[in-house]
């Protein structure tokens, strides 16, 4: 991630990274909660299983350092 950002925001990067990690240990229990209330077990994983292809989709749009 250093490597990514300049000197001036590196302080707001690992803010940022901090804050998203907080976040999704917030709304993923919380999703997969929800739907598998509301649905079942099947759905409520495989919520799981969309952030995870997601997060690859996203990952593979950063540049290489």
């Amino acid at each position: 991630m250093t490597k990514l950002l300049s000197k001036t925001d590196l302080g707001k990067g690992f803010g940022l990274f901090s804050f998203s990690g907080r976040v999704t240990a917030f709304a993923g229990p919380l999703m997969v909660g929800t739907l598998t209330y509301l649905y079942s077990q099947r759905i409520g994983f495989l919520s799981v299983s969309l952030f995870f292809i997601l997060g690859f989709l996203l990952m593979t749009s950063v540049k290489n350092v």
